[in-house]
């Protein structure tokens, strides 16, 4: 079964959706009938030690050989999310990625046009052998952080924009008109932006 990614939107991609009563090898069959025409796949099967699991691996687990017509076989573009790691195996693409998305552009720029003028992070193609190779440990770490010191002080993060000065106006009433009251105005302006852009040739 087809259906719209997200409903109403078709070009915002599509949902592929196989019911397995069949064996292995039929509902594999059936899931990859729908991909013939697709250029590259992205694996994101659990593997609980991302450097154990190689193209054969992702053969197997679909029931796939190398000899299949699919086009991401022949051309060998299969893409894994987990070449940048912790040293516990935890993916940093749940981490840096989130922070920083023009890192993942380049990464997959990287792989997708064997572009070495892009930086290689998160993504490695396991078609063509590429494992794990960004093993990330507190020594990587550029800055100390009070979670690892606690006399490490934390950072201040400047404003993009200077705050405006608060402006403060205070008026008395002559007593006829108002008993006396007193009438406060404290006008605040606060304004930042942040804008990124990203340019893959």
């Amino acid at each position: 079964e087809i259906s719209d990614a997200v409903s109403g939107l078709p070009a915002a991609g599509k949902t592929y959706t196989v019911v397995v009563n069949e064996s292995t090898a039929e509902t594999s069959a059936a899931f990859f009938e729908a991909l013939s025409d697709v250029d590259v796949v992205v694996d994101e099967f659990y593997a609980p030690v991302p450097s154990a699991y190689n193209f054969a691996t992702f053969l197997e687990t679909y029931g796939l050989t190398t000899s299949s017509s699919l086009k991401f076989i022949q051309n060998k573009m299969v893409l894994r999310i987990d070449r940048t790691l912790s040293t516990s195996n935890g993916l940093d693409w749940y981490e840096s990625r989130v922070a920083n998305p023009e890192w993942a552009l380049e990464g997959l720029a990287n792989v997708l046009y064997s572009d070495a003028s892009k930086r290689q992070k998160y993504f490695r193609n396991i078609a063509t052998g590429e494992m794990p190779d960004q093993v990330l440990s507190s020594s990587s770490c550029a800055i100390t952080l009070p979670v690892c010191d606690a006399n490490a002080e934390p950072a201040t993060i400047e404003m993009l924009e200077a705050v405006q000065p608060v402006t403060t106006t205070t008026t008395t009433q002559p007593p006829e008109e108002h008993s006396g009251a007193l009438a406060v105005k404290s006008v605040v302006g606060l304004t930042s932006a942040f804008v990124a852009a990203v340019t893959l040739n």
